[in-house]
Formats: C-alpha cells, structure tokens, sequence
C-alpha cells in the first residue's frame, strides 16, 4: 500500500465504471486494490450456490415429508 499519492483533478472528471470497480487517484494509482473485483464476483458467486442448495434442500425436505 503507497500513502500519501498525488491527488491528479482530471480523473474526478472521469466516468466511474460500476464493474471492474476502479477510483484513479492519478494515471499510476488506483484506489481500489485489484483484489476487490474478483472477491466480489467470487462471493456474489458462493451467495447463488448456497441459496440454490438451501432452495434444493428445502424442496426435498418438504417432499419427503409430505403424506402418501
């Protein structure tokens, strides 16, 4: 991590793009670490698989005990 950079005004005036997540201090520091946009797709990721298991494992639940 590198304190204390430079803060350049003509990046304010730079669309800020939603994904990749990215905030330019100047043209050689980005504010955001470059871990964060793949930790967010990887969490958004596991978050999808643990609701369809949680979802698949309700239906199951209730199927098998449903009366015959």
């Amino acid at each position: 991590m590198v304190l204390h950079q430079r803060y350049d005004p003509q990046y304010d005036l730079i669309d800020h793009q939603l994904f990749p997540l990215t905030q330019k201090c100047s043209a050689s520091y980005d504010m955001v670490p470059g871990f964060v946009s793949p930790s967010i797709v990887f969490f958004l990721g596991l978050t999808v698989l643990c609701a369809g298991a949680g979802l698949g494992a309700a239906v199951r639940r209730r199927c098998s005990a449903s009366p015959r």
